[in-house]
């Protein structure tokens, strides 16, 4: 040190004086001791060859002392397949990753990854299928504190079998007796399986039939199952199997047949058909708006919750309500429908609007409220009618339009509510006047009356004079 003869250091805590602590002439300064885990602070300040010490002009630094080496947590084996696995753990400070592994507890393998962190992963590959694996983790943090887990194992799957899998989309489905529904079967490929797979449907009620296009295929693929009803076809609820078969397996999925009893329409009360209307396609997303002729529903508009092909609808307006149907739709009738539909089931339907109109004339002479005519739909379940939302849009002369707005396709019947009686407005009395009453006049007195006062004024009289004159007005004579 030039023109220094040395330094003082002192640790942990300031000096207070020139020469507290420690005097080396040592260059660097070294043989510090330090203990205690944690932070230490080392104060130096300088002495020149003159003996001049200023402990105030002095510098410090701190020192961390670390022996405690990384906590170890967590060791987890996970994403197991049959040639990797991934290692997990958590230190409780930032160290490095080390993965000891091989099939004996001497291991012999080692992945590692010299980065400090707390949340550590390291994939090993290139193992072999079903073999059981020892590993065990390593930690070193930045002070070089080194930890180890236990040990541990993990066993690799075996190697992959070809296989698929099976499922129908959607999962249940209604129809009307004499109807029919479909729904998507889907098959998939699991590890490379390339057998053809044959499929069939079992659990069918009677008077039912199964049927899928295509019949078979290689996973993966699809394949469009149709059930068929009869008008004999029993009402109720049915599991039904769909079976895949092939390759040397076979794995089935269940589907929930609903089939609800149709409302039989005698051709005696079928006024008029509509011509069919077919419609090729409808996609989810896409409404399909047709026209409807010769019958008091004029269209339909169509939005479905899947796929459906292949759909016929034909709408029968009725003179009268079917026999089997007790009770009518609220309020006054005007007419009865049926709607009959192919290849289109009630829960493939997200929303029909039903758009039809009313003769005025019958309006005005049932004396109908426009604002309550509605289109109702009967449901032979419950044997109830449910009015639907009902929507007016426009008249002519003849006419007023409406639209309603319905879950599914059946039965359905217009009705409206007479219009409530204007009340007659009850006459306001008229007020009686209070007559004025006429001032009383007094009684004019009787003649005898009248002579009497007459006398008595004229006693006063004499009195008043007598008094005058100063006689009394009666001296008894001596």
């Amino acid at each position: 040190m030039s023109g220094i003869a040395g330094a003082y250091y002192k640790l942990d805590n300031a000096p207070t004086g020139p020469t507290d602590g420690t005097f080396t002439t040592s260059k660097p300064i070294t043989g510090i001791t330090v203990t205690g885990d944690g932070a230490h602070t080392i104060y130096v300040w300088l002495k020149d060859n003159a003996g001049n010490v200023d402990h105030a002009n002095r510098s410090s630094t701190t020192l961390y002392l670390d022996t405690i080496p990384p906590v170890i947590t967590s060791v987890e084996a996970s994403g197991i397949t049959s040639s990797s696995a991934t290692i997990t753990w958590t230190t409780n400070e930032s160290a490095t990753s080390v993965v000891e592994y091989g099939t004996t507890t001497g291991y012999g393998l080692t992945r590692s990854d010299d980065s400090l962190v707390t949340s550590h992963s390291i994939t090993l590959t290139g193992l072999s299928p079903g073999i059981t694996y020892h590993y065990r983790v390593k930690s070193v943090d930045a002070a070089g504190n080194e930890n180890m887990s236990a040990d541990k194992t993990f066993t690799t799957s075996s190697v992959p079998v070809p296989d698929f899998t099976i499922g129908v989309s959607p999962t249940s489905g209604s129809v009307v007796q004499g109807g029919s529904t479909s729904a998507t079967v889907s098959l998939t490929s699991i590890d490379g399986f390339s057998s053809a797979v044959s499929l069939s449907a079992s659990g069918l009620p009677s008077g039912a039939t199964a049927s899928f296009n295509p019949s078979s295929g290689t996973p993966s693929f699809t394949s469009t199952l149709t059930i068929s009803t009869a008008a004999t076809t029993p009402a109720g609820t049915y599991t039904i199997i769909i079976t895949g078969t092939g390759g040397g397996k076979t794995h089935a999925c269940t589907y929930t047949l609903t089939v609800t009893p149709a409302v039989p329409i005698p051709p005696d009360i079928i006024e008029v058909e509509s011509p069919p209307v077919n419609i090729p396609v409808i996609n989810p997303g896409i409404p399909r708006d047709v026209t409807v002729q010769n019958t008091n529903i004029t269209g339909l508009t169509i939005s479905t919750l899947e796929n459906v092909e292949n759909v016929r609808i034909v709408v029968q307006q009725l003179t009268d309500r079917p026999a089997t149907i007790a009770i009518g739709p609220p309020g006054t009738a005007y007419q009865y429908f049926n709607i009959e539909v192919e290849n289109l089931s009630d829960d493939q339907i997200e929303s029909v609007t039903i758009r039809f109109r009313v003769e005025k004339s019958w309006i005005r002479q049932n004396g109908i409220d426009r604002q309550t005519i509605a289109l109702n739909r009967y449901d032979p379940v419950t044997e109830e009618w449910t009015p639907l939302p009902t929507t007016f849009l426009s008249e002519d002369n003849t006419y007023a339009y409406f639209s309603a707005v319905s879950p599914g396709l059946s039965v359905f019947g217009i009705s409206g509510q007479a219009l409530a009686p204007t009340p007659t407005p009850t006459p306001t009395p008229t007020p009686t006047p209070t007559p004025t009453p006429t001032p009383t006049v007094p009684p004019a007195p009787f003649p005898s009356e009248l002579a009497v006062l007459i006398v008595g004024v004229v006693i006063l009289a004499i009195i008043i004079i007598l008094g005058w004159f100063g006689l009394p007005p009666f001296r008894k004579p001596r």
